[in-house]
């Protein structure tokens, strides 16, 4: 995909995006409404995605490839923890924000945002590796996540493993069998969940837009630790993942560069 293509990718998610804001500040859609979205997001559309996007010829190739995005994710995740560290030395506060901050640079919304702009922007292939890097991401989210969100809020946790069990991780468990097995659903299954899938996208984005229209923009533009952090998170870090994975590799394939967008992605919710 060109550059112009990738640009009008963006452009077309951007306004998916205003619309759900101009919705919302016309009052047409509620925090009801934003939850129900949500809800068809995660618990629907975008589990049918990911199950669609799996049911693809298996090779050793696209086995390594899968390989390589789940550590480079945990590599990225690696990266972000160290930025924290160093941010820690920028921002004064105290020790239950920095525990939030910690876990707000480690994990990237690589899910509800990362699929989606993947899908996107390289189709089916984009949704394949995406998903195995938001499998990567959920695997520490809920695990070491879930431990420093705990941390800020001095309470005690214990990791447990239904903590994992959740229809992202479910989704791309069942279909990541179906890619070894390689067992076919019939297309009385597959074209209804293709279609259901594709309603990710816009839901999604529309979802986004708006949750930022009920935002405090004033409380959030006047924070100074957001600029700092948006600065390691949105540039810094995929900065880095890109020179490393460009100083490796070369040319960047499809598998690659979803890594580096995923690294990109902001906060995970």
């Amino acid at each position: 995909m060109g550059n112009v293509d990738a640009l009008m990718q963006i452009v077309k998610l951007f306004i998916m995006i205003a619309s759900g804001f101009i919705l919302s500040k016309a009052g047409m859609l509620s925090s009801v409404m934003d939850k129900g979205i949500s809800v068809i997001v995660v618990n629907l559309t975008w589990p049918c995605l990911i199950v669609v996007s799996l049911q693809r010829e298996f090779s050793l190739d696209i086995c390594k490839n899968m390989g390589l995005v789940a550590v480079m994710i945990a590599i990225s995740i690696a990266i972000a923890y160290v930025s924290a560290l160093v941010i820690r030395r920028v921002i004064k506060t105290d020790s239950k924000s920095m525990y939030l901050i910690t876990f707000m640079m480690m994990f990237a919304n690589t899910g509800f945002m990362g699929i989606p702009v993947c899908t996107s922007l390289f189709g089916t292939e984009g949704t394949f590796y995406a998903a195995i890097a938001d499998a990567m991401s959920d695997a520490f989210i809920f695990t070491v996540g879930i431990l420093i969100l705990f941390k800020s809020k001095d309470a005690s946790a214990k990791w447990q493993l239904k903590n994992l069990i959740e229809p992202a991780t479910i989704s791309i468990a069942l279909g990541l069998i179906l890619f070894v097995c390689q067992i076919r659903l019939p297309e009385i299954l597959t074209s209804p969940m293709t279609t259901i899938g594709e309603a990710t996208i816009p839901l999604s984005m529309i979802g986004i837009g708006s949750m930022l229209a009920k935002a405090k923009m004033s409380e959030m533009l006047g924070d100074y630790r957001l600029y700092i952090m948006s600065l390691f998170k949105l540039l810094i870090i995929p900065g880095i993942m890109f020179v490393g994975l460009k100083l490796a590799f070369g040319d960047l394939n499809i598998f690659l560069k979803v890594i580096i967008l995923e690294s990109a992605m902001p906060v995970a919710a």
